[in-house]
């Protein structure tokens, strides 16, 4: 073949010319030294050699993908400068064509590839092989993958952030709901600072720009976008009317909210799995709680998901090793200080996500699944006037966590003793947490709500949980007088605070059904031991006046049932009400009221029966001392505070029996005992008059 004369050099390996290798036909050369193939002499044809091209930057052809990313990333911009010039002049949002469609095939397609590429946390045990005194290592990713997976990961973050920017309103419409927003906001940041959380309701309307720009973070967005929703769930109806653009109604913008962000974070792997991801997954369920509707399964499960994600990328291990990164003298690589910073928000969200799941544990009697992980027993110094919530909280979910097993107890009466010892341990630990802050923090103050009169909220009702199961025997006067007087002391306050504390949240507030739900387990227990009792013995002494706190209480729920989530303080006032007719009417009468029927949230229908009480004599047996009502006292071995308590466990029945279906729903065919898990319909009540007999 003829050598090529022209700049371009002939393709390595070729022998056949443009037109034969067009053809597909063998090109045969009479010699070497001739111009032109054969059968191109024969057809009189320019005989050309095949040439390798010296492409450059400027002849590179783009790929489909990168050339539809470029249109849309141009579109995004323009479309933005359209938003911000409505919104400047207040003209009405007009919506972008095309929107983006979260449930096409090709969104699903981007998820699952994305799912491929979370990151991972490494093995310890494979690390260890490559670094030690032997040998050292260091990572380095695949640079073919990194520029693959870049590209694909930067066209499917434009494709979220495109289809959150398009729900973001107008700039009068921020400024309408930014004035609802401080009162929660700056309560929630007490109660659970992190980093994608508004501070105050101005920062809405600063951010305006922000979530606006073509480049603007995902998860900025969806938190924004989140704090809006929650804030219109606790808007009052007639502030929504002068809403204007997307915003038609707050239903329709909040479900749009919810929709969006599941499918773009939420339900991303890619995303989901960081830390920003997981920031925003929680106040994602916050959401939740908050709405007038809530799916305990669903929200159940959006937990255990959030703690998957956490372990998978390994934020149980970075929150251990954060201590080693803050206590080292200096840090020498910007590296080293980014790496720290991040090290110590992973701790911070690790430890807020621990307390939360525990908590909610307790409160829906569900396994705990961060029970294998210890959380730091931080000093609690009172400073200023408050307490330093991170710390009271941790402290006390690790003591919480015991309760469950108390629970868990009750039903093997062989267990009687390990739970009355345990009962005793987390008592002293509760107590010992309550005895951190003077006395004038307990003093119960009016006006707006904070996050210390939470904590001592929520001390109050784990006490009454931790001695509820002794403190509700009939016999426990006599037989368990510290916890009867403690449980009751700690029910009279619960329900004191509730009526201070629920009148001041803002509507909807996430954290006003478990406020309903805690305080109706107070007043249960206050009705069951006053007004069943015709006799009262000195240990009754502690449950005084509660006519008028169950009074106070009813007409507290009354007030908040109209609220969003104000379903559970609706039918906690049905049940005590129902409860407290069937508990005065006199038990030895054929007239008398002997039993109903009634909703319970997270309980169901139960039915509920008056039983005959057996003449109970408090001079039968020695009533335990004075000393011995609060009988644990610090050094005092367990064994021995068993001793000093003197007591006798037994099983006596309670003055009043409930009875439900105890049928597993996950084990039984009937999908319809499932229906405790879902939305919780309207109290049904159903009083019925049975033939007084002897039980």
């Amino acid at each position: 073949m003829p050598p090529e004369s022209s700049v371009r050099e002939m393709r390595r390996g070729t022998k056949s010319c443009l037109e034969c290798r067009k053809r597909k036909i063998k090109c045969i050369w009479r010699t070497d030294s001739h111009i032109v193939c054969r059968n191109c002499e024969q057809r009189g044809r320019a005989c050309q050699p095949q040439t390798a091209l010296h492409k450059d930057h400027a002849t590179l052809r783009l790929s489909s993908r990168d050339r539809i990313a470029q249109l849309e990333d141009s579109t995004s911009r323009l479309w933005a400068a359209v938003r911000n010039i409505q919104a400047n002049t207040n003209l009405p949002m007009d919506e972008a064509p095309n929107r983006f469609d979260l449930s096409t095939p090709e969104a699903a397609d981007a998820d699952s590839d994305a799912s491929e590429s979370v990151p991972i946390s490494p093995p310890p045990h494979l690390k260890q092989l490559f670094e030690n005194d032997t040998l050292g290592s260091n990572e380095y990713p695949s640079p073919g993958t990194s520029r693959a997976s870049s590209g694909s990961a930067e066209h499917r973050i434009g494709q979220v952030r495109r289809a959150l920017q398009q729900l973001l309103p107008t700039r009068e419409d921020v400024r309408l709901i930014s004035s609802y927003a401080s009162g929660w906001l700056s309560l929630y940041n007490d109660l659970f600072p992190t980093s994608h959380v508004l501070k105050t309701g101005s920062q809405l309307l600063d951010q305006q720009e922000l979530v606006r720009h073509p480049k603007a973070s995902p998860f900025v967005i969806s938190a924004y976008l989140l704090s809006l929703a929650i804030t219109l769930q606790q808007m009052p109806t007639h502030a929504l009317h002068g809403m204007s653009g997307n915003i038609q109604d707050g239903v329709t913008f909040i479900r749009d909210v919810t929709n969006t962000v599941a499918a773009t974070i939420f339900h991303n792997d890619a995303l989901a799995a960081s830390i920003e991801g997981i920031d925003v997954s929680l106040l994602y369920l916050r959401l939740h709680l908050g709405g007038n509707k809530m799916r305990i399964n669903k929200l159940w499960l959006g937990i255990r998901r959030v703690i998957a994600l956490a372990e998978l990328i390994g934020m149980p291990r970075a929150s251990y090793a954060a201590s080693t990164f803050c206590n080292q003298a200096e840090l020498n690589t910007s590296s080293e200080i980014s790496q720290s910073g991040r090290k110590n928000k992973a701790m911070e969200l690790w430890y807020s996500i621990c307390t939360i799941e525990r908590m909610a544990c307790l409160m829906y009697n569900l396994p705990i699944g961060t029970s294998s992980y210890d959380l730091p027993k931080q000093p609690i110094t009172f400073r200023g006037g408050k307490m330093p919530f991170k710390a009271y909280v941790m402290r006390m979910a690790d003591a919480i966590s015991g309760i469950q097993s108390l629970d868990n107890m009750r039903d093997d009466p062989a267990l009687e003793s390990a739970a009355l010892e345990k009962t005793l341990k987390i008592d002293s630990e509760l107590r010992t947490l309550a005895n951190a802050a003077p006395k004038e923090w307990w003093t119960m103050k009016d006006g707006e709500p904070s996050a210390d009169q939470i904590l001592q909220y929520m001390t109050k009702y784990f006490t009454v949980r931790t001695h509820l199961w002794l403190a509700m025997r009939a016999d426990a006067r006599e037989r368990y007088p510290y916890s009867y007087s403690v449980c009751a002391e700690a029910c009279q306050e619960l329900s004191i605070r509730y009526v201070k504390l629920r009148t001041s949240l803002p509507n909807g507030f996430f954290m006003s059904r478990v406020l309903d739900l805690q305080v109706l387990t107070g007043m249960v227990f206050i009705l069951s031991q006053t007004v069943s009792r015709s006799s009262m013995s000195p240990v009754d002494q502690d449950l005084r006046d509660t006519d008028s706190i169950a009074e106070q209480v009813l007409d507290t729920m009354d007030s908040v049932s109209q609220e969003s989530n104000g379903d559970f303080a609706k039918q906690g006032a049905v049940a005590l009400r129902s409860l407290r007719t069937l508990l005065s009417s006199p038990g030895s009468s054929s007239d008398g009221l002997q039993s109903l029927t009634l909703s319970i949230p997270l309980l169901g229908k139960i039915h509920v029966r008056r039983k005959t009480l057996a003449p109970i004599s408090y001079n039968s047996r020695p009533v335990a001392s004075e000393d011995n009502q609060h009988p644990i006292e610090d050094g005092m071995q367990w064994d021995q505070a068993l001793n000093s308590l003197n007591y006798n466990l037994s099983s006596d029945d309670t003055a009043w029996l409930m009875q439900f279906s105890t049928n597993i729903p996950f084990l039984g065919d009937d999908y319809s005992l499932m229906d405790q898990w879902n939305d919780l319909e309207e109290p049904n009540l159903l009083i019925s008059k049975l033939p007084n007999r002897q039980e």
